[in-house]
C-alpha cells in the first residue's frame, strides 16, 4: 500500500463545512472589496493631486487593442503622471483604519479590533504627519540593503573590467571607480 494514494472520502459533515467556509471566503473578499471601494470613493472627493490622479484613472481607462496604438498612446499620455502620482502619494493617503472597517465580523476583522482595542490611540493628523517618516525610514533601510547588494556585485565586476582595461589582473586592494559604484 506505499505507491497508492489515500482516499479521501468526505462525509456530510465535512462537505457541510467546506461549503460554509467557502461561502464565509466569498463573504470576506466582498466585505474587503466594499472597504477597498469605500477608501477609493474617499479618494475621489480628495481635492489635492491624489484625488486628481486617481480620478484620471477611473475616467481614462485603457481601450482594447495595442498599447502602441493612437488611442492608447493618447490616454498614456493622460495615465502615466496619474501613475506616477498615485504611486508617490497613495500611502500618505492611506487610512488603514477605513480600510479596514470593511472586515468586521471575519476573524481578520476580530484579530485587528484586538490589536486596535489594545493601542495607543492617536488622532489622524498624526498618523498621517508620521507616514511620512515612515516612508523616510522604509527608503533608507532599503537603500541600506542594496548598498550590500551592489558591494557584493561590484567587486567581481571591477576585477573582470580592470583585468579587460588593462590586460593584467587587478590587484588585492585596487580601488573600484566611482562609475562602477554609480552603475551599480
Amino acid at each position: 500500500m506505499s505507491g497508492i494514494a489515500p482516499i479521501i472520502i468526505l462525509s456530510e459533515d465535512n462537505e457541510k463545512k467546506l461549503v460554509a467556509a467557502e461561502a464565509a471566503q466569498a463573504l470576506y473578499k466582498k466585505l474587503m472589496a466594499q472597504g477597498e471601494s469605500k477608501l477609493h470613493a474617499n479618494l475621489l472627493k480628495n481635492r489635492g493631486p491624489i484625488g486628481w490622479a486617481v480620478r484620471t484613472l477611473r475616467d481614462n481607462p485603457m481601450r482594447p487593442g495595442q498599447i502602441y496604438e493612437v488611442k492608447n498612446i493618447k490616454i498614456l499620455a493622460c495615465r502615466i503622471p496619474a501613475i506616477i502620482v498615485c504611486g508617490a502619494l497613495y500611502g500618505l493617503h492611506y487610512d488603514i483604519h477605513a480600510a479596514q472597517t470593511g472586515i468586521a465580523g471575519t476573524p481578520e476583522g476580530d484579530r485587528m479590533q484586538g490589536v486596535y482595542d489594545a493601542a495607543e490611540r492617536y488622532p489622524n493628523e498624526v498618523e498621517y504627519t508620521y507616514s511620512f517618516v515612515q516612508i523616510l525610514t522604509a527608503c533608507t533601510a532599503s537603500s541600506a540593503h542594496g548598498a550590500n547588494d551592489i558591494g557584493n556585485s561590484v567587486g567581481p565586476w571591477a576585477v573582470i573590467y580592470s583585468a579587460w582595461h588593462t590586460g593584467n589582473a587587478a590587484a588585492s586592494k585596487a580601488l573600484v571607480p566611482v562609475w562602477q559604484l554609480a552603475v551599480l
